[in-house]
């Protein structure tokens, strides 16, 4: 049993757009197609000069996060807020 227990925890559900990263091994003609762009979908956990977490699930009685990760900033082109969740 966690002392949180009753307390509600407001998190975002958002959606990160992002940039993938592409790396290929060996020497090779440099590909100039565009880079993929993805989206995700998850509770935010932290959001620093750096870096924005994410997680797929969250357990109100530990406040544990599941399922986390992490996009460095300067893969991210964007990030909006679907919903306020309260726990």
């Amino acid at each position: 049993m966690t002392l949180l227990r009753g307390l509600v925890r407001k998190l975002k559900l958002v959606e990160i757009e992002w940039q993938d990263i592409e790396e290929h091994a060996g020497w090779q003609e440099v590909d100039q197609r565009p880079l993929v762009i993805l989206k995700s979908y998850g509770l935010l956990v932290s959001k620093t000069r750096w870096h924005i977490t994410i997680a797929n699930c969250y357990d109100p009685e530990t406040t544990n996060f599941s399922g986390v990760h992490k996009y460095p900033k300067g893969c991210i082109l964007n990030m909006r807020v679907i919903e306020v969740i309260k726990f």
